[in-house]
Parts: C-alpha cells; structure tokens; sequence
C-alpha cells in the first residue's frame, strides 16, 4: 500500500502489511514521530492522523513584554 501525504507532506498515512490499522508519521517540533491512527478506513485514519499532529504539536513561545 502506498504511503499517502497530507498537509502538504506534514503527516503521511501508510498501512503495515500484517496490520489493519492505518499508520502515520508526522513532524512535530522537528522531530519525526510515528504512532497508529487506530482506524481501519482511510478516511478516518486521516482525520485521525491530522488531529494527533495538531494535539501534539508544541506551544509557541510565549510573547514578551
């Protein structure tokens, strides 16, 4: 199965062949992360996969005064 890119690159979805789930690997703060979207359809698994990047995406830096 194809690896499928969203955002631009951001974040692609993949399916490991002895899996039913759909896979994903993002960049988040510069580092590269991997993890299971738990979802079975492509559809959701993207959905999934984005709001996992967004959750785990770090904090701006605060604004100074």
């Amino acid at each position: 199965m194809p690896t499928i890119e969203l955002l631009g690159g951001k974040v692609q979805i993949y399916q490991r062949g002895n899996s039913r789930f759909w896979q994903a690997r993002a960049s988040v703060g510069g580092k590269q992360r991997q993890f299971s979207t738990k979802q079975e359809g492509q559809d959701l698994a993207a959905i999934n996969a984005k709001r996992i990047r967004k959750r785990n995406k770090p904090a701006p830096p605060p604004e100074e005064d």
